[in-house]
């Protein structure tokens, strides 16, 4: 599912470029709070601004952490106005199952001054959030995002509860979210099964595509994906099920392997 587009309202983001955007250099670490007064987004929730100078092939991470407000992160490029919807920003909500961390990972196409908003998922939250921001010549030194690096022969277990509180699709499904750093040419095996539901495994690649899979080898009790990474990024799993308000237990498997070749 891709996180709608949001924007600033005009008005006040101009007046944040000029008094209230924060320099980031390197890494850099600011503990802020989201509060009335604040500036908003077109659809009602507050707002901080902050900027970056960047160059065509850095890497730019964020991290927003709370446990206070469910915390949304918004990465503009310089092509994008002041107001209006754009079209090319990236924005993450919720990177991993609950909700207090999002996290965006940009390779940057555009040379010039960037916009990071530390924002929420829904209108009016307040509270205190943590933004760690890093920016590097190769995705490896992003220290902030290491714990999401998935070495070649190495593989991840998760299970987990799909139920009544859980965060869903548009189209009514309940939904886990796992993220992973991969490269491409990384060979992943995305491998989901369960007894209660019918799971249904999603894979959302940076650039905002999706492969999906129901029911391997027509299996009702069995989701997988073999895939051959596109591109480096930072690439999200949404555990499901193929219908709407199916609940129940999953084990997932996330697995990078190291490519047979023959002689």
């Amino acid at each position: 599912m891709i996180s709608p587009i949001r924007y600033l309202n005009a008005t006040l983001i101009a007046g944040t470029l000029l008094i209230g955007m924060s320099s980031i250099q390197a890494q850099d670490v600011h503990s802020g709070a989201l509060a009335s007064g604040d500036d908003t987004l077109t659809s009602g929730e507050y707002a901080d601004s902050y900027s970056v100078r960047v160059g065509v092939g850095d890497w730019i991470s964020v991290v927003m952490t709370s446990s206070a407000i469910d915390p949304y992160v918004i990465v503009k490029p310089p092509s994008c106005g002041i107001a209006g919807t754009c079209d090319v920003q990236r924005d993450n909500d919720d990177v991993e199952s609950g909700d207090e961390k999002a996290i965006a990972l940009v390779q940057v196409d555009e040379p010039g001054t960037w916009t990071i908003l530390a924002t929420s998922s829904s209108p009016g939250e307040r509270g205190t959030y943590r933004l760690t921001v890093d920016v590097a010549e190769n995705m490896s030194a992003l220290r902030a995002l290491s714990p999401y690096w998935l070495p070649s022969n190495e593989t991840r277990f998760e299970a987990g509860v799909l139920t009544l509180g859980d965060k869903t699709l548009t189209s009514g499904e309940y939904v886990d979210n796992y993220a992973f750093i991969g490269n491409a040419g990384q060979s992943i095996v995305l491998d989901l099964v369960s007894s209660e539901f019918d799971p249904y495994i999603i894979l959302n690649l940076p650039d905002k595509t999706q492969q999906d899979n129901d029911d391997w080898e027509g299996s009702p009790n069995q989701s997988r994906l073999e895939v051959v990474l596109p591109m480096d990024g930072l690439f999200r799993v949404s555990v499901t099920s193929y219908a709407p308000a199916e609940s129940g237990e999953y084990a997932l498997e996330i697995r990078s392997e190291v490519p047979f070749i023959k002689d």
